[in-house]
This record gives C-alpha cells, structure tokens and sequence, in this order.
C-alpha cells in the first residue's frame, strides 16, 4: 500500500505543479507587461506635461493680452499702455521657451512659427490701439480695430488647438 500511497503522492506533486508553474509564468510575464505599460504612460504623460504646461502658460496670456487695449478703448487709462507692454514682453518670452523646446514633429514646429507670425501681427495691433488718442475721435473704428486684434489672438491661440 505505501508503494501506491508514494505514487499518488507524486501524482499529486506533479499534477500540482503542472498548474501552478504555467500560472507563475503568466503572473510573472503580466507583471513585466503591466510595468512596462505603466512605464510608458508615464513616459507619454511627462512628454505631454512637457508641452502642454507651457502652451497653456501662454494662450493665458494671450488672453490676458487682450484686456489692456480693450479697458484702454474703454477708460482712457495710459497704465494700459504699460500692462501691455509687460505682457508683450511675458509672451515673447512664452514663445522664446517654446522655441528652445525641441517639438518632435515637423508640424508642431510649422504651427509654432505660425502662431508667432500671428502674435507678431496682433502685438503691432494691440500697440496701436493702446497708443491711440483719448477720447476717440472714431469710436467704431476703434471698435473694429479691437475686433481685428481679437481675431487676431484667437487666430494665436487656434495653433496650439
């Protein structure tokens, strides 16, 4: 009976390790599979942080560009001329970062250089109507102008979209 008794035994070994060695191969390759998974959403996560914090940083300024000329058609306030100024020089230095920042693809950069050919444009404009004469002589106009201005920036922004 021990003879029987051993070889069942064995049996039982056998047919447990038959089970259980391909499932610790399974474990162990899910568990190599998932942490390179993981490893690149954190790699893809980053290069996204990477990019995207500074072009958000800089279509807020751009926004915020775009009150000064608009309080300075409405009050009068010559301290607009010099907000402008300061986000003027806060944008150029956004796109300067930007710029330095090597996009990976051939596109990215082409809308980069377009958003600046835009900024370039809308900050003459914006300029422009923070350097104006108060009160308007041509309220309209002025109100026209500011419209091409905000086109202008929305067209800036619209790049990085």
């Amino acid at each position: 009976m021990k003879h029987l008794s051993s070889s069942v035994g064995a049996r039982t070994i056998l047919a447990t390790a038959s089970m259980l060695v391909p499932m610790l191969l399974l474990a162990v390759s899910a568990f190599y599979y998932l942490t390179k998974i993981a490893d690149d959403v954190g790699e893809a996560e980053e290069e996204a942080r990477h990019e995207l914090v500074p072009i958000v940083e800089l279509q807020t300024l751009l926004l915020k560009s775009a009150m000064p000329p608009n309080d300075y058609l409405i009050h009068g306030n010559r301290e607009e001329q010099v907000n402008f100024a300061q986000f003027t020089q806060q944008i150029d230095t956004a796109f300067d970062l930007l710029r330095a920042h090597h996009f990976g693809e051939e596109q990215e950069r082409s809308l980069l250089k377009q958003a600046w050919s835009h900024w370039d444009q809308a900050r003459v404009m914006g300029t422009e109507l923070v350097h104006v004469s108060f009160p308007l002589s041509d309220p309209q106009a002025m109100a026209n102008q500011m419209g091409q201005f905000d086109a202008t920036i929305d067209k800036v922004i619209a790049n990085f979209d």
